[in-house]
């Protein structure tokens, strides 16, 4: 079992894989991505994942924004899932049940960042899980924000 997991969400990987050198989101991303590839590299017991949800995302994004680059930046996508041995999740049970309560509670989020937010609420297969991401939606979400401050206090306790 990985001591740490760390999810990705869909604006961040579509920031790297696009390689903006330029923007603040790829610069973001890059030192995320290598922060995590550093830390395989030396052997720390991490899992990266993503959601199917995720991966579904970018290969449409990649489509509708990008039809001439599309192979290349596909092929890039498949490098960084090798590289990070990054595992594709699928939602549950209780993710999607979580995704419906933070809809309810959240009128502004989009359903697909809810499914994503919500398999990371839920993940119980580590002692520390992060998420990182760049889209201000769900830092702005107070949904989802109450309810990673009900989980910090639980972990507190």
């Amino acid at each position: 079992m990985p001591d740490q997991v760390f999810y990705f969400d869909t604006m961040l990987l579509i920031a790297y894989l696009k390689g903006e050198k330029e923007r603040d989101l790829y610069k973001t991303a890059k030192d995320i991505i290598g922060k995590l590839k550093g830390m395989r590299a030396r052997g720390h017991p991490i899992e990266v994942r993503i959601s199917a949800l995720v991966v579904a995302e970018v290969i449409n994004k990649f489509r509708e924004q990008m039809k001439d680059l599309q192979e290349d930046l596909l092929g890039r996508f498949l490098k960084l899932i090798n590289e990070l041995n990054i595992e594709i999740t699928f939602p549950n049970k209780e993710a999607i049940e979580c995704a419906r309560e933070l809809l309810n509670e959240d009128t502004y989020l989009k359903p697909t960042d809810a499914m994503i937010v919500a398999q990371f609420l839920t993940e119980r297969m580590a002692e520390s899980v992060t998420l990182y991401t760049v889209d201000k939606d769900l830092y702005n979400s107070r949904a989802i924000m109450d309810r990673l401050d009900k989980i910090h206090k639980i972990k507190d306790s």
